[in-house]
């Protein structure tokens, strides 16, 4: 986000937005449980392994926000009729839970560094895009290279991931050594409730036309795909440029686009956070190599458009 001053009035403005990957704090605690689960040397079950990431979790609370406790004790009741009988215990140490979170999460990267992702996994996502690398450092290293940000003056974190001042410190460090330069770290007094507030402060703004706003209009531009795009190459047309502004009013003028009628048919819809110069009604030829590092394909929308007083088949302008 940009900020700047004209007299007294202040403005923000969105720059660029990441893909809001869904990595955060909850995927510390499962790493956690992992690490409990394989030092009590047994399988548990799906109610001993809710019961047990719960406890890493307020265990990773404790030893990342403490310089002087060093372990936290796990203790997992048994399973059936030996509930108490076949009680299990482990203990998580400070130095686990800081090499876990801060090598495992916040490596030192460069900034050219991609994330690792695996491309043999089974996962594919519907909604939030899910990754296989879980360094953040790398994410956020990948964010700036292709949204070509200058280096930033300050960084606001909010989450449950950040608490801890320890990951916050290391995420600064990293940031410094990419741009020679430390950024300033913002006051966030409640970062579990960062973005409910800000939630309920735009919704303020927004009825009552008093307070600031964050401007930058649509984070992503979207396209529809036409002609099939089984081959190398797909051609879309865009449907909504980024920076479009909310309650704009677009109309595509198309000539030679043609509706397949009385067939099932799909619409194929894609958005990208990168390509800024495309407008309304433009179409736009991805290559494989675009479809794979700039486009995001959403869920496809099945439906049959009727026409006419006849089921057969017709090509409508």
């Amino acid at each position: 986000i940009r900020v700047s001053r004209e007299g007294d009035r202040v403005t923000f403005t969105r720059t660029a937005v990441g893909k809001h990957l869904l990595l955060g704090g909850d995927n510390l605690d499962l790493t956690l449980a992992w690490l409990v689960e394989s030092k009590l040397n047994t399988q548990l079950s799906l109610r001993q392994r809710s019961a047990l990431r719960r406890q890493c979790s307020a265990a990773k609370e404790k030893l990342l926000g403490s310089d002087t406790l060093q372990s936290v004790d796990i203790t997992v009741l048994g399973a059936g009729s030996s509930l108490i009988g076949g009680t299990l215990k482990a203990t998580v140490l400070r130095e686990e839970a800081l090499e876990l979170a801060l090598e495992g999460f916040l490596p030192f990267c460069a900034l050219d560094d991609k994330p690792k992702e695996d491309k043999k996994s089974v996962f594919r996502e519907v909604g939030l895009p899910y990754v296989s690398d879980p360094a953040i450092t790398r994410h956020l290293a990948a964010f700036l290279q292709s949204s070509q940000t200058p280096a930033p003056d300050a960084i606001l974190f909010n989450g449950g991931f950040f608490i801890p001042e320890i990951l916050r410190h290391r995420m600064a460090e990293v940031v410094e050594s990419w741009f020679n330069q430390r950024p300033l770290v913002f006051e966030n007094n409640d970062l579990d409730l960062a973005v409910s507030v800000g939630a309920a402060y735009y919704s303020y703004v927004r009825g009552t036309g008093s307070g600031v706003l964050v401007r930058g209009g649509l984070p992503r531009a979207y396209f529809l795909g036409v002609d099939g795009g089984e081959g190398e190459t797909l051609k879309t047309v865009c449907l909504v440029p980024r920076g479009t502004e909310e309650g704009s009013t677009l109309s595509l003028d198309l000539e030679n686009l043609q509706l397949v009628a009385n067939k099932p048919v799909g619409f194929r819809l894609y958005s990208s956070l990168v390509r800024t110069e495309d407008q309304v009604g433009d179409v736009v030829e991805f290559t494989a190599a675009d479809r794979d590092e700039n486009l995001h394909a959403h869920a496809p929308l099945e439906a049959v458009i009727r026409f006419g007083k006849k089921a057969e088949e017709k090509l409508v302008p």
